[in-house]
């Protein structure tokens, strides 16, 4: 389903409760990307999520993730641009939830995720300016996959757990 986007001077968080029935939980928040929008973004995000009976780690493991891949968004996607759309989306699934976020920054640059992990070794002098967010979005989420077409970047993960997410 392709987003609608709204005017790039969104002032607002736009949060919806897509669940169309009763065993299907949607989220999807759409927001300017802004120096202080993931905060709000996440505690909206959070509000949403909190009738699914998550233990506390599952819930700091979630917020982790997404602040730092939404903040990747701000500093990198949007970099040198005063304000950029985002689109969030979260499902649940018995055993995950999945995330998607869609923004129309700037492409990752070598067009793919960062491929370096916990096995790469640098020396002190040597170790590099960022990239280590990945090697943290990595523990906690698995099945990334990025895509860009028409201009417009899609990162999508998953969270998964060791039992069935409760029902909302």
């Amino acid at each position: 389903m392709r987003a609608v986007w709204a005017d790039a001077n969104l002032s607002e968080i736009t949060v919806q409760d897509r669940s169309a029935r009763d065993d299907r939980f949607e989220l999807r928040v759409l927001y300017a990307s802004g120096r202080f929008a993931v905060r709000q973004v996440l505690l909206s995000v959070m509000d949403g999520l909190s009738g699914l009976g998550l233990s506390d780690s599952e819930k700091a493991n979630i917020e982790l993730v997404l602040a730092e891949a939404l903040n990747n968004v701000a500093e990198h996607a949007y970099h040198g641009v005063t304000a950029g759309l985002v689109e969030l989306r979260v499902r649940r699934f018995p055993n995950h939830l999945s995330f998607v976020i869609m923004d129309e920054g700037h492409p990752m640059p070598t067009g793919e995720i960062p491929r370096h992990d916990a096995t790469d070794t640098w020396t002190r002098g040597d170790l590099p300016e960022g990239g280590f967010g990945w090697l943290l979005l990595r523990t906690l989420a698995r099945n990334f996959a990025y895509r860009r077409v028409n201009g417009r970047n899609t990162l999508a993960f998953e969270i998964h757990f060791d039992r069935r997410v409760r029902d909302s």
